[in-house]
């Protein structure tokens, strides 16, 4: 029997935190919105690099990743494009072969263009991370293609490559940097007080950061809107918001918060169908309810209670089907 691969409980939570962030940036159109597009991408693509193992060759790592994130892509790519042309009614014939277009050629189509950049990005990345043995190399070419992507977005903010080919070459950096992290063991400090300090220090750097960025360019870091403020400020705030998650992570664990964080592509995808049902479907388009705290709050708490029920009624039925098939092969072997 081949053993599951032992979880990190901190990068459960850290993902618990920076879906949480995700799903807030998505739904309130007033509050800390800007302050969690400084870090929450960027956390995710880091978290990435940091887990990334080359174990198979490339072929069968391109299998792997796509049973674990096509399958929900596609799942939810079509669910999703249904009830967005429905919100809109404009679901007729041509618009259901434009859904499957649009999941074909993705080009920030939905929460999913997420999905298809960090498997495209997890393709391309193998062979940097294979054949680039020094890491200061590695890092510098890494840097180098970051600064042609930022310099590139800066004279083409309205750029869409098929398959967000585009967006990697900026959220390379991210991934590289979360790998070089793990190579060298920089996170693996575990003392509270250590971990205090430090997300005290990167929520301070984060917050100058973000307010600088801000005030002089009116926004802060949104990889799906190509919009990258300040260069340095931005890198700055980015890297302190990673520091600080990763750092609160390690300080308490919170059984529900890790939970999300195990289940963090479930709320990912799930969160925008509910966005668009509430304001939408229910609330006929005429009342921007999102525009308000108490609606923000009211949808925010209703995505991850429905993503919480999912997961469990799809954990009940992975058990039952588990229990079902174990009685089989036994009834079978006697």
């Amino acid at each position: 029997m081949n053993k599951k691969q032992e979880r990190i409980e901190w990068i459960d939570m850290a993902k618990g935190y920076g879906i949480l962030a995700v799903i807030y940036s998505h739904i309130s159109h007033v509050g800390l919105k800007s302050l969690c597009h400084i870090f929450h991408m960027p956390l995710f693509i880091f978290l990435s690099g940091y887990t990334y193992k080359i174990k198979n060759d490339w072929k069968q790592m391109v299998i792997k990743k796509a049973k674990r994130l096509m399958i929900p892509y596609i799942i939810f790519g079509i669910i999703g494009g249904f009830i967005e042309e429905l919100c809109i009614n404009k679901l007729n014939s041509v618009h259901l072969i434009n859904i499957l277009t649009q999941l074909l050629f993705q080009r920030r189509y939905l929460i999913i263009w997420y999905i298809m950049m960090i498997f495209i990005l997890e393709m391309i990345m193998y062979f940097p991370i294979k054949y680039i043995k020094s890491e200061k190399k590695l890092f510098i070419i890494s840097l180098l293609i970051y600064v042609i992507g930022r310099v590139y977005f800066f004279y083409n903010p309205q750029s869409a490559w098929i398959l967000n080919l585009d967006t990697c070459l900026t959220c390379q950096f991210w991934f590289v940097l979360g790998y070089l992290f793990s190579k060298r063991g920089l996170l693996n400090n575990n003392k509270g007080n250590y971990n205090i300090k430090i997300a005290s220090i990167s929520l301070i750097v984060m917050l100058i950061s973000g307010a600088i960025n801000y005030l002089l360019c009116g926004n802060n870091l949104n990889i799906y809107s190509n919009l990258y403020a300040l260069p340095l400020i931005t890198e700055i705030g980015a890297i302190s918001g990673i520091l600080m998650i990763i750092s609160i992570s390690k300080i308490k664990t919170f059984k529900f918060i890790k939970m999300i964080g195990k289940n963090s592509i479930i709320f990912m995808l799930v969160h925008p169908i509910i966005i668009d049902i509430f304001q939408v479907l229910i609330f006929k388009n005429h009342v921007k309810y999102l525009d308000n705290v108490l609606g923000a709050i009211i949808t925010f708490a209703l995505s991850i209670i429905i993503g919480t029920l999912l997961i469990i009624c799809y954990k009940k039925f992975i058990n039952k089907r588990s229990k079902k098939n174990y009685v089989t092969e036994s009834t079978n072997k006697s």
